[in-house]
């Protein structure tokens, strides 16, 4: 991570020196790298912070080295609100403390006084480095269909590839979780064409495909190789097929779902299961095929009990409190709430179960589709004890309307989130804000909207 520390005392200070050394020390435990910009000369640190013309991630600012530089005299205030509004967290290390209103800026972690304060300091940062801010974005329902207008179908995948590198621009993306329906007939040929966009996207921004996360969605199970209450061996060989192109790896199919190791992604007959980790943010996410496995049933979603089993048993070991968890399936949990009444068609059959294994695993967040229909659902629930009710764990579930597919309230509706995560390093809490972009056909642009901002307690792991 890049940190800026603007203070003309950086390079001659003893003190800055030892903090620096013993926030390395510490930092290297976690297998996380601190690159130090300094800033010794005021007018650098104001262009450096003002213009953008460095890249990083987190600032500490000697608001009294600022404030003396005459021809660019600028308050504490209004300091933070530029680094605000490029939406990067910094916190004051200073002798002189102007003003203690910006701890009222969400991105101020913390003011410290020089000498008095370093052990706080260093104490602080290292929470916030463990488990720094990160981006996601979340795609579902693409339905790259060949039989879509030629000229509709690029405009469109432009405009995506277009909304994605400036969205990354603006602040660099972390994860792309993708939500099954990549396609809308599963043929080798769709699923190649959609091999090479992703590919091209995620060249242009640059993000390592260990960031990039898949599930398949209805539209990827072969439906042909189904018979009624029988499974098919090869339901999802096509998606099988596209999986192992595109990330360039074998995926190792097995009846029973064990790849004894090998790798973290297996193609079983209960469809997709896999974990996996990213140390910087530290995030567990684990990517399940929601599919069920009965022709009857080809709009609805089900987990079975081994898959369930899978989902306890992987965050059940894990020993890291700190680790923020994320579930990948396709299928939504609940009805459809947005319409005039609750429809139930298009939903996981088993929820019951699966909220509950949720709730024990310690999962943070949910990430879906299908339905076409963007809605964001907090859900919170309490046990009955013997000292009375306790609150569980409260899980946030996001789920994101059709990419490119058939939205079900007008063209307006195609949509993908943009979901910000950061720790609030006094409370212990995870705050998400999920801002969702839809697309105007008529000028072939994305257009943001109002986001959704919650909190989600991290002392249920506990």
């Amino acid at each position: 991570m890049n940190v800026l520390w603007a203070d003309d005392e950086f390079e001659c200070d003893l003190k800055i020196k030892a903090i620096c050394k013993e926030i390395e020390k510490n930092m290297q435990k976690e297998n996380v790298t601190i690159n130090w910009i300094s800033k010794t000369d005021s007018a650098d640190a104001y262009k450096t912070i003002d213009y953008k013309e460095i890249n990083f991630g987190f600032a500490l600012i000697d608001v009294e080295f600022l404030k003396n530089n005459e021809k660019q005299a600028i308050s504490a205030i209004d300091l933070s609100r530029k680094l605000e509004n490029r939406k990067i967290y910094f916190a004051i290390y200073s002798n002189f403390i102007e003003d203690r209103e910006m701890l009222n800026n969400p991105y101020c972690i913390g003011i410290y006084k020089k000498g008095l304060d370093d052990d706080n300091l260093i104490k602080d940062l290292r929470e916030f480095f463990i488990c720094p801010p990160f981006r996601i974005i979340q795609i579902s329902d693409l339905h790259y269909n060949l039989d879509m207008d030629e000229v509709d179908r690029q405009t469109l995948i432009s405009s995506i590839n277009n909304i994605i590198k400036k969205i990354n621009a603006e602040k660099s993306i972390d994860i792309i979780a993708i939500i099954g329906d990549l396609v809308a007939k599963r043929t080798a040929e769709e699923l190649g064409y959609m091999n090479e966009i992703l590919n091209k996207i995620f060249e242009e921004i640059n993000i390592d495909k260990e960031r990039i996360f898949i599930v398949p969605g209805n539209h990827e199970v072969n439906w042909d190789n189904y018979s009624l209450n029988k499974r098919s061996k090869n339901a999802y060989t096509s998606f099988a097929n596209f999986y192992n192109t595109f990330f360039s790896r074998e995926i190792i199919c097995k009846s029973n779902g064990n790849n004894n190791g090998q790798l973290p992604i297996s193609i079983t007959a209960d469809g997709l299961s896999w974990k996996r980790f990213l140390k910087n943010p530290n995030v567990s996410i684990i990517g399940i095929c929601s599919n069920s496995e009965d022709e009857s049933e080809k709009g609805k979603g089900k987990l079975s009990n081994d898959q369930i089993k899978y989902i306890k048993e992987n965050w059940r070991n894990d020993k890291d409190e700190t680790e923020f968890r994320i579930l990948m399936l396709h299928h939504n949990f609940f009805p459809i709430q947005s319409f005039n009444s609750m429809d139930e068609s298009k939903t996981i059959t088993n929820t019951g179960a699966l909220l509950t294994a949720l709730s024990e695993a310690k999962c943070d967040l949910i990430l879906c589709g299908h339905t076409h229909r963007s809605e964001v659902i907090l859900y919170q629930s309490s046990t009955l004890s013997d000292s009375g009710y306790k609150r569980n764990k409260s899980l946030l579930l996001s789920a994101t309307g059709t990419s490119g597919g058939n939205p079900t309230t007008g063209d307006y509706a195609r949509q993908f989130n943009v979901i910000d995560v950061s720790k609030d390093i006094n409370t212990n809490n995870m705050q998400i804000e999920i801002t969702p972009y839809h697309y105007d056909s008529r000028l072939t642009i994305w257009n943001k909207k109002e986001a959704a901002k919650y909190e989600i307690c991290m002392d249920g792991r506990k």
